[in-house]
């Protein structure tokens, strides 16, 4: 991830638009020959709707249009419209329009009522044969291209399938990113498959680095996304300075297939690090209602997130500092018996049996005899006191970089 300080007045660099579409031009191809003629069938179905069905309406009108005009140059050169013509090659066509209407009947093969091809011409045999060959050529093409538009993977729209918002909070102890996902129409619903990636940037290139995603389950309703933020995380030093301060895109993608129609669906979205709240948490938008004994979903809560309060070290410091806390006392192993022997100093003469016997199994464990036990007591209790100033001075110091970190953002904000 860049280090690099955010300029506010500086543009977003986004390499997924929020709607899921791709924000990469490709400027290498220069001639637009190279560009779409030369893989013209992928053009096709790259197309939108309107445009295919433009593609298509325009290669039968062509073709229509070129050889009702090869009929009436073949009509003119064999005098069809003179009267005493008595082998003509078309009987009933009078003008353009009527060579027009008989190319569509023979190419889409619609029957021929008062125009009619005669056995006068062997050039209109050949001319109708080819038609009818080019007409099957047409007519097959555009269906391929057509079925392979309808089972494609379908684009669909991200801002219905991601949440608008991300955030950082502490889940099970550990500090995670969070996005929410949701599939109304159960288009994702058989192999759906979640993936992440960042994108960083290596002498000024941007490329991808994966993001690993717990399993999510099924996704019956709305459900969050997450990502521990671990020692192999590209996150494990981000802290919340860094989130405002760094600029970086984390891009999700969701691949699925229905299961009423089989179709595959693939939808892109992506984050920009100023769409990531740290110490927030989204608000629950399942509920159940007991009148109709069913669960909803409340849409409207769906991009909602609310404030808590976490930590806004980094992951990575949040582990330093519990490590530091909880790291165990080399003499925690004499613990129980020292505290049952001071127990017993207390207590009258009675318990000096017992306080002997407790002693002969401290000696047992090859420790120190039963005299110098009250010195490593002192000792364990000089040790217990140093623990606790290590703990404030540690505390201390979180909370000088909370105070520093507080200060940064009223400047910024300034």
């Amino acid at each position: 991830m860049q280090r690099q300080n955010r300029n506010p007045k500086r543009p977003v660099r986004r390499l997924i638009k929020k709607n899921g579409h791709s924000n990469v031009i490709r400027t290498t191809i220069s001639s637009l020959r190279d560009r779409y003629w030369r893989d013209l069938g992928n053009t096709l179905v790259n197309l939108s709707w309107l445009w295919t069905l433009f593609c298509l309406t325009a290669c039968f009108m062509l073709s229509w249009t070129m050889f009702a005009t090869v009929w009436m140059l073949i009509g003119t050169s064999n005098s069809d419209n003179f009267v005493n013509n008595t082998t003509p090659c078309l009987v009933g066509i009078e003008g353009f329009t009527g060579y027009m209407m008989f190319s569509i009947e023979t190419q889409q093969t619609i029957g021929y009522g008062g125009r009619y091809i005669t056995n006068n011409c062997p050039e209109g045999t050949f001319l109708i044969s080819l038609q009818m060959i080019l007409s099957g050529a047409i007519c097959g093409g555009m269906v391929c291209i057509v079925n392979a538009k309808l089972v494609r993977p379908i684009q669909r729209f991200s801002k219905h399938l991601f949440s608008k918002k991300a955030v950082i909070n502490l889940r099970d102890g550990e500090l995670c990113l969070i996005f929410r996902i949701r599939d109304d129409n159960m288009r994702y619903a058989i192999g759906t498959t979640i993936n992440a990636y960042l994108v960083q940037s290596r002498v000024e290139e941007p490329f991808l680095k994966s993001v690993t995603l717990e399993p999510f389950g099924l996704l019956l309703w709305p459900l969050e996304i997450v990502h521990k933020i671990t020692p192999s995380s590209p996150f494990w030093d981000l802290s919340a300075k860094e989130l405002i301060t760094k600029q970086f895109e984390l891009i999700v993608m969701m691949t699925g297939t229905s299961a009423i129609t089989g179709q595959s669906s693939k939808t892109r979205g992506s984050y920009l690090s100023k769409e990531i709240f740290w110490g927030s948490r989204f608000r629950p938008c399942v509920y159940y209602n007991s009148l109709e004994n069913s669960y909803f979903v409340d849409h409207a809560l769906f991009d909602e997130i609310e404030e808590t309060s976490i930590p806004l070290c980094s992951a990575q410091r949040l582990g330093e500092v519990i490590e530091e806390i909880i790291t165990p006392n080399p003499e925690d192993e004499n613990r129980v018996i020292l505290t049952e022997l001071d127990v017993y100093e207390t207590c009258s003469p009675s318990c000096s049996r017992a306080k002997a016997s407790i002693a002969s199994s401290y000696d047992s464990l090859n420790h120190s005899s039963y005299e110098n036990i009250t010195e490593e007591m002192k000792e364990m209790r000089l040790g217990k006191r140093r623990a606790v100033k290590e703990v404030d001075r540690i505390l201390e110091r979180v909370i000088k970089d909370v105070k520093d970190f507080s200060d940064e953002v009223e400047e910024t904000n300034m």
